[in-house]
């Protein structure tokens, strides 16, 4: 797919994340799930979710995961939710579940479950990027959010932001996209200690 992370960019992630077994990966804007795929193959991840706002690319998802499924059983771990953010942030059960054959668990569930949060929210539009950001909020488990845009460039202290409330930036990192032949920033943030759930 143009326009998302490379797969040397999500390992990048994948060392910077930590993601262990007990871990919900969620992808806002997952496409086709090439992160999704990569997230179950290379890590310990008990679930790994997408959320897509487009049910046709959802759906095929899905199809192209299932196909390999029997030969790489990790793919398993993988759900993608036909979504709009946007009804998510604001407490809609507007979704649809891409996986037809999905029995373990309702697809709010798996979203609100989500413990690492993924988002190149770089391409979304900014009313879907402010909704991204309450969701980041909302999510009761998140311990590490992951975007493509720096929220709170002018930080201080006295920040009034409601994202700044909850999470605290711990690093930037530079990784390749595939729309670009310069590394891009991946801005990680990690909840402030009075919301870790943990």
């Amino acid at each position: 797919n143009n326009g998302e992370i490379t797969m040397a960019g999500v390992s990048m992630l994948v060392e910077e994340a930590t993601i262990q077994v007990n871990d919900v990966f969620l992808d806002a804007g997952s496409g086709v799930g090439n992160v999704l795929a990569q997230i179950a193959l290379q890590t310990q991840a008990f679930r790994v979710v997408g959320i897509e706002i487009q049910r046709d690319l959802a759906a095929r998802g899905m199809e192209l995961i299932a196909s390999k499924a029997s030969r790489f059983p990790h793919l398993l771990k993988i759900s993608v939710v036909a979504a709009d953010i946007r009804n998510i942030a604001e407490g809609s059960d507007i979704v649809i579940n891409a996986d037809p054959d999905l029995k373990l668990a309702q697809p709010s569930s798996l979203i609100s479950s989500a413990t690492l949060l993924f988002c190149h929210d770089t391409v979304f539009e900014e009313d879907v990027v402010l909704a991204m950001r309450a969701l980041c909020i909302k999510l009761p488990h998140l311990r590490l959010v992951v975007l493509t845009t720096r929220v709170c460039p002018r930080h201080r202290n006295t920040c009034r932001n409601s994202f700044c409330k909850r999470w605290k930036l711990l690093k930037t990192i530079l990784v390749p996209m595939t729309y670009s032949s310069s590394l891009r920033d991946l801005h990680l943030y990690a909840a402030e200690p009075r919301w870790s759930m943990q």
